[in-house]
């Protein structure tokens, strides 16, 4: 931020042009103040007069030997970035030329500061926080990759802070003025990327950006994005030499970076594995993507990593792999169960259980069916047990059975009337006289109807019967019509 009232902007034709604080640009934006000044651009704060909205305004800034490649990156960033709606993503709502010839583009005001100063003034940053800028850079870095955009130019001024509603801390990516794009035509692209011409910083540029730029993929910006990491984490980056020339040879060298945890022993063999793997000098064997990086990062910080960024990590692997079945229901709960696997492990567990994520409601409509079973078991008791009352209530109740007995009473044959009795009141039971086990109710002489048919209904206890059995309600008919047994076939006869 600067306390300047006016700056340079650059002109279509390389031009110089004024822009004043409080001076009014596109009939509807009102400069209130210069916010800085980078290599090829200047910002400056600027009201919205008619939505009452705060925005920031970029400019080119003039310069000697300036050619339209310029300005033609300048209007790309605007178009790539526009289309990028991620929040870790600086947003561009406009863009145009102003009536002196000065493109300029509209882009969301921020409050805060690059990761740049951040570090200049507290120097190496604790693991965890390290770790969330990290993986908030892989997540804006996830929608442009998966748009075909390659940035190319990831440094810790390229990163910037600010806060959130909650107050927590909020990455952004800025600055795609030199990315690798496939959203434009190749008219647009034209001239705009030629081989062997070096952009980009070189301490943060991958091996393969020094000697190709225009061959450069995602594994470049896995590249810049461990360097900064790296830098994070110990306070400078892992190849720095005193001039340009000497940082690209350390860059292109054999030797590997100094060991994170000789600077500093609260970083974990694994997170430091995870860092120097994605600082392969041989793309092939390189991290493959933001994707793979959050991922390891994140499985080699599993104890200490806080929730929202395992959720993190579902979005950019959701960015990234739309059509993978693990985006959605793949990783239940992985916020509270800090599963901490790579998403190699996991996409091989997904294959090698038949589709588990999916089939892992099976047990609750297991349960389901069980249910009906034994719903549909006990209905048919219920039915069964309700014929057999009605059936023994049909026959008439011994005269002390219970509700038990008379359940039971029906599987067993009747007991004769003539059965021996003693003083006390008589008793059902379930086990038949010997002589009578075998014989029919047919079988019974008329003086000797069965007991079944009582002739009165038990009302209660009373006294000991006299010896002579009670007189039958009926005429002595030997055989009662209730319980008359008849021979289908002789009816017929």
């Amino acid at each position: 931020m600067t306390d300047k009232q006016s700056v340079l902007a650059s002109t279509s034709e390389n031009q110089a042009v004024s822009v004043e604080v409080g001076q009014i640009l596109a009939g509807k934006y009102q400069v209130e103040k210069i916010l800085g000044k980078g290599g090829m651009g200047v910002v400056v704060a600027a009201m919205h007069l008619q939505l009452r909205e705060r925005v920031a305004l970029k400019f080119l800034l003039p310069s000697e030997g300036r050619s339209e490649e310029f300005n033609a990156r300048f209007l790309r960033e605007a178009k790539i970035s526009a289309k990028l709606r991620n929040e870790h993503v600086v947003k561009v709502s406009d863009m145009g030329v102003l009536d002196n010839g000065a493109p300029y583009m509209v882009m969301e005001y921020l409050e805060g500061e690059g990761l740049n100063r951040v570090l200049r003034r507290e120097g190496p940053l604790p693991v965890v926080r390290a770790l969330d800028y990290a993986i908030q850079a892989c997540e804006g870095l996830a929608e442009a990759h998966a748009l075909g955009v390659v940035h190319r130019d990831l440094k810790p001024s390229n990163l910037f802070i600010t806060k959130r509603r909650d107050g927590t801390d909020l990455l952004k990516v800025l600055d795609f003025g030199i990315s690798k794009a496939n959203l434009l035509d190749a008219a647009e692209m034209e001239d705009l990327t030629t081989a062997g011409t070096m952009m980009g910083s070189p301490r943060y540029m991958s091996p393969e950006q020094l000697t190709d730029t225009a061959h450069v993929d995602v594994r470049g910006d896995v590249w810049s994005l461990a360097i900064i990491l790296y830098e994070m984490l110990t306070g400078a980056p892992p190849f720095v030499g005193e001039t340009h020339a000497l940082t690209c040879m350390r860059v292109l060298g054999p030797a590997p970076p100094d060991p994170i945890r000789d600077k500093r022993d609260d970083v974990s063999p694994a997170l430091e594995h995870a860092i120097l793997h994605a600082l392969e000098r041989d793309p092939s064997a390189r991290t493959r993507d933001v994707d793979e990086l959050a991922a390891e990062l994140l499985d080699a910080s599993r104890d200490i990593a806080p929730d929202s960024l395992w959720v993190a990590l579902q979005r950019i692997h959701g960015t990234l792999h739309p059509d993978d079945p693990v985006k959605s229901g793949s990783y239940p709960g992985v916020a509270s169960q800090r599963l901490g696997q790579t998403l190699t492990r996991m996409r091989a567990e997904h294959h090698s259980t038949s589709n588990s994520f999916v089939a892992s409601p099976a047990p609750a409509s297991q349960l389901r069916k069980r249910g009906i079973i034994l719903a549909a078991a006990v209905g048919v008791l219920a039915v069964g047990a309700g014929l057999l009352i009605t059936l023994t209530r049909s026959q008439g109740p011994s005269p002390q059975g219970s509700a038990i007995q008379a359940l039971s009473a029906p599987l067993s044959p009747p007991v004769s009337a003539t059965a021996p009795q003693d003083a006390s009141p008589p008793v059902a039971t379930d086990k038949p006289p010997a002589d009578t086990a075998t014989t029919p109710p047919e079988a019974s002489t008329p003086a000797k109807p069965p007991s079944k048919n009582p002739p009165t209904r038990w009302t209660g206890p009373q006294p000991p019967p006299p010896a002579q059995p009670p007189a039958p309600a009926t005429s002595g008919a030997p055989k009662p019509p209730p319980t008359k047994h008849v021979d289908p076939l002789s009816e017929r006869q």
